[in-house]
């Protein structure tokens, strides 16, 4: 049973209480990240329950595994696979990519997830890092973790390498910060295809290509006993494949173990846009769904929101791409631009409704309520641009603990 699963003692929420295990998930995954005081009325309001304290609350939530928010996530990445879904070419595209995260500057946090000290900062931030490993087709986080930011995305990146392994015919999509001959070997060893953004100075073979004329050249890199000791892996030969994909005003450099038969020069620079999609997704998880803005302060409630945050991604982009569906079907005009739903929009719209539609007993309402959420994101559109650049910029935290949003 789901609740026995994720509950951290048997004898939890086995007396009736003002908050239930089921009330803990519906809260997190309703929360409009607004003060605790009017998130706790809003959901009285909206589930018929009796009042309860801050305090209760907080105290009923450490009982909580944050693992319940991975589970429900897992079964939406299992249900994407089992169906119709997405591929190019053939292949599941897959990105992996990482970034830090800001965390509240408590001894617990920085105990937990290490403390970060800019070169001329007196005092350090509790900070964590976050990698996610995101299919950028079908819009859908297979995996994240949250852990200290100390530990290297390359670590982390090998773990979630063993998501990867469980997708049938995948390739891995992973920026310039990745090439590591570590990686690579263990990709090519489990049959993973991977696209690498090619750094200069990364290898003698690769800045020869990098500077020479070549547009693409298959090498094969050979790891003496010398190079073994510093690459920390056993001596080897590995094949590889380097491109050169001109963009609009630059060259990038590009290293693949995908060969000629499986995919051809001309479809690399598309390839290579398709990875940016992954920088989007963290812009909607930072900025649209306010990972930052945690609702507690202890290493439970970072994880629930952290984990709960995956999923309500996932429920949003399968929610928005249903409605884009139904939106294309009737939009007939010809226009210069492909209209797309204003996702920042239907999120807000989709969180106010989500509790309503989890307590509906009537699958017939419920179906009633998706439709008319459907109606509603599809008023509000946005041109779509492609080949747009996003980098993800370096800021402080734009969630402070001690101010929360009142409306």
């Amino acid at each position: 049973m789901f609740e026995n699963r994720n509950k951290k003692r048997k004898q939890d929420f086995t007396r009736e209480r003002k908050i239930s295990f089921k009330d803990i998930i519906l809260f997190q995954l309703g929360t409009l990240k607004k003060t605790l005081v009017l998130e706790i009325r809003d959901f009285v309001e909206r589930t018929g329950k009796e009042e309860f304290s801050k305090q209760a609350y907080s105290e009923a939530r450490e009982k909580v595994e944050p693992e319940a928010f991975k589970e429900l996530n897992d079964d939406i990445v299992e249900g994407t696979y089992d169906g119709e879904h997405k591929r190019y070419k053939g292949y599941v595209l897959l990105a992996i990519d990482g970034a830090t995260e800001q965390l509240p500057n408590t001894k617990q946090m920085k105990k937990e997830y290490g403390e970060y000290k800019p070169s001329k900062a007196t005092v350090g931030v509790a900070m964590g890092r976050i990698n996610v490993i995101y299919d950028v087709l079908n819009e859908i986080v297979l995996e994240g973790k949250l852990t200290s930011h100390k530990i290297g995305e390359i670590e982390t990146a090998k773990e979630l390498m063993g998501i990867a392994t469980r997708v049938p015919k995948a390739i891995i999509l992973m920026d310039r910060g990745y090439p590591k001959m570590e990686l690579m070997k263990l990709m090519t060893d489990v049959n993973l295809k991977y696209v690498i953004r090619l750094r200069r100075n990364f290898l003698k073979e690769t800045d020869k290509f990098i500077n020479g004329d070549k547009v693409e050249q298959e090498l094969e890199i050979i790891v003496d006993n010398e190079r073994s000791q510093s690459m920390g892996i056993p001596p080897c030969t590995i094949k590889i494949r380097c491109m050169k994909v001109e963009l609009e005003n630059e060259t990038e450099y590009l290293i693949t173990n995908l060969t000629g038969e499986e995919m051809a020069t001309e479809n690399f620079k598309e390839l290579y846009w398709k990875r940016w999609k992954i920088e989007t997704n963290y812009n909607k998880i930072k900025n649209v769904l306010e990972l930052g803005n945690f609702t507690g302060d202890t290493k439970t409630a970072i994880e629930q929101d952290f984990y709960a945050t995956i999923y309500l991604n996932n429920v949003a982009n399968i929610a928005i791409n249903e409605a884009q569906g139904e939106y294309d079907k009737k939009e007939k005009k010809k226009t210069k631009y492909r209209y797309k739903i204003n996702k920042s929009v239907a999120i807000g719209h989709l969180k106010r409704k989500l509790i309503e539609i989890y307590l509906c007993d009537s699958p017939r309402r419920g179906k009633r309520m998706l439709k008319n959420i459907f109606k509603d994101i599809q008023k509000s559109v946005l041109p779509e641009r492609t080949n747009r650049k996003y980098e993800r910029p370096k800021r402080n935290a734009k969630f402070s603990r001690t101010h929360k949003r009142v409306l």
